[in-house]
């Protein structure tokens, strides 16, 4: 198969990486922790402290529940949650081998007389890196009560970390990092367009429901219309050799569902090897709900005026 050749359209994208901020905030660790303050309903971040978990004592003993032990790289706001000794002020978190350092997350409020006396919950949502590498991981956590003692260290929850890239002979992928309903868009070397309301590149379907030769096939539309899936990822796996020629890939903001701005990544892989890589940023304010360019077009098409172009490549 010929590989891939590339020609970056010159736009002015905001790479997410280029973001100076300061080294204790946590914000470019792969594991990002928030929690919801007891009384509150939005979110903020726990506290990130550099450095290794600290060592276990015989203080504040913590659980860990968890019912989802597969993370996809790139997962925004998996819960995680438990019950801490009520002589405990908060949980310290860190996923083994991942990150700089770990996460302080407060208690809540005291756990229903039914799970236990003498307990508080507590409960924190995890996002993660969309460069999150595969391979099993556990969960270490401890508890520590208002004069620092710590609490015995807790390693029972175990997670695997698989990979989000179909298999295919190429894939291009785009990956964002809020809750928002962006598409990706390929225009292949013959002008038809892909998009969720067209999910192929192919013209027709063969006789037993499979895709002609050369076809690429969209694996599904996040986030559409707002129903939040979590998986803020689109691919367009091709299950043999793509059509030759030039492709033009675009992602477009088609409703923002509340978030101001959607960080984003497109990638293009080839016999499962990342051979190309482009970041930019699109804003809350550039949705447009399936507007089309073209006044005449198919309503719904999202062949929106606003999409962005971010890459013409070749197979």
């Amino acid at each position: 198969m010929r590989p891939v050749a590339l020609a970056a359209v010159a736009l002015a994208l905001v790479a997410c990486s280029g973001v100076s901020e300061p080294s204790t905030s946590g914000l470019s660790e792969p594991v990002r922790v928030r929690f919801t303050p007891y009384g509150q309903s939005q979110s903020v971040p726990a506290t990130f402290v550099p450095g290794p978990l600290p060592p276990p004592g015989d203080g504040p003993a913590v659980r860990v529940e968890n019912n989802q032990t597969t993370i996809f790289p790139g997962v925004f706001g998996k819960k995680l949650s438990g019950y801490l000794d009520d002589s405990g002020s908060a949980v310290l978190l860190r996923f083994d081998g991942l990150g700089s350092g770990y996460w302080s997350v407060p208690s809540g409020s005291p756990a229903d007389p039914g799970v236990g006396a003498h307990l508080l919950a507590w409960a924190a949502a995890i996002d993660f890196s969309t460069d999150l590498p595969v391979g099993p991981r556990s969960l270490q956590a401890i508890g520590v009560d208002p004069s620092g003692r710590r609490g015995p260290l807790n390693t029972e929850a175990a997670f695997n970390v698989v990979s989000d890239v179909p298999a295919g002979v190429a894939v291009v992928q785009l990956r964002w990092d809020t809750n928002s309903d962006l598409d990706l868009i390929i225009i292949g070397p013959d002008g038809k367009q892909l998009d969720p309301k067209h999910p192929s590149t192919a013209t027709a379907r063969l006789e037993d429901g499979g895709l002609s030769p050369g076809a690429g096939e969209l694996d599904g539309d996040s986030n559409a219309n707002c129903v939040i899936d979590a998986r803020r990822r689109e691919n367009v796996v091709w299950a043999t050799a793509p059509m030759a020629g030039r492709y033009v890939a675009k992602a477009d903001m088609f409703a923002s569902c509340g978030e101001s701005v959607a960080n984003f990544e497109f990638r293009i892989y080839q016999d499962g090897a990342l051979k190309f890589s482009q970041v930019g940023r699109l804003l809350g304010s550039d949705a447009d709900n399936g507007a089309t360019a073209d006044p005449a077009a198919e309503p719904g098409t999202r062949a929106a005026a606003s999409a962005l172009t971010i890459t013409e490549f070749q197979f």
